[in-house]
């Protein structure tokens, strides 16, 4: 793991809660949204972004509402990654 890849989540903060918070089960966006406080929209477009960057996967691709989301492999790796460097969890 490169230090460019961890920098996105030490730069935006919500990035990393949207990961963490489909690392233990897939959600939907409002699930996530409850989960971590933060807004739909924003949950939104950060999910969108994650996916771009290859850590959340999309596992219901073909229903247009009620979308579930899960983590994937590089996903679990960044969470882990960071964890271990212990720079954003306070678990």
């Amino acid at each position: 793991m490169e230090w460019k890849d961890i920098q996105i989540f030490l730069a935006k903060k919500n990035l990393f809660n949207v990961l963490k918070s489909i690392e233990s089960e897939p959600c939907s966006l409002t699930k996530i949204s409850k989960i971590t406080g933060i807004r739909f929209e924003h949950v939104s477009k950060h999910v969108k972004e994650l996916m771009n960057l290859g850590y959340v996967l999309n596992l219901t691709p073909d229903i247009s509402k009620g979308k579930i989301f899960g983590i994937s492999e590089s996903g679990s790796s960044i969470l882990k990654e960071i964890r271990e460097r212990k720079l954003l969890d306070k678990e």
